[in-house]
């Protein structure tokens, strides 16, 4: 057979990994999981201030994240370098341990099939404390900002 096609040993590795997947019902488990996943984050994010919308299939989300949700304007914009606030994030989930695919105004959440109910756990609080800590960030950078106008205003006094 050619490289991608027909190879023996390609083909004995695609049969072995079918084999796992029925053995250990990693569809099933995956079905399963992906709902328990989407759960998780509405429970962990709903009602954050950056919160756009959680949507996705399965075991794959992706989470949106907006400056405003009224106007659902994106926290970083489109096709464009990631905003300071996406790159902070961004480096706070790597600092907790936890690669997230971050692109635009976008988490994508795309747990193996294996995962399992606690390691899910785990992630999403990582995300949750990364967002957190992200927006206080910010927060504080703001506040040292209005301090210091208000020194220089003070000084045309």
């Amino acid at each position: 057979g050619l490289t991608y096609s027909g190879y023996p040993l390609g083909c004995a590795a695609a049969l072995a990994s079918i084999s796992v997947y029925e053995e250990e019902n990693l569809v099933e488990k995956a079905a399963e999981n992906g709902v328990y996943l989407e759960k998780k984050l509405h429970e962990c994010l709903d009602g954050n201030p950056w919160l756009g919308e959680i949507r996705g299939k399965g075991l794959l989300q992706v989470i949106e994240l907006v400056s405003n949700t009224d106007t659902k304007k994106p926290l970083s914009p489109w096709n464009e370098e990631l905003s300071n606030e996406m790159k902070v994030l961004k480096q706070k989930l790597l600092s907790h341990g936890l690669f997230v695919f971050v692109r635009w105004n976008m988490l994508f959440i795309t747990p193996p099939l294996s995962v399992s109910k606690k390691q899910i756990d785990h992630g999403v609080n990582i995300i949750k404390t990364a967002i957190h800590e992200t927006q206080s960030h910010f927060m504080l950078e703001l506040c040292f900002l209005k301090i210091k106008i208000k020194v220089y205003l003070k000084s045309f006094q």
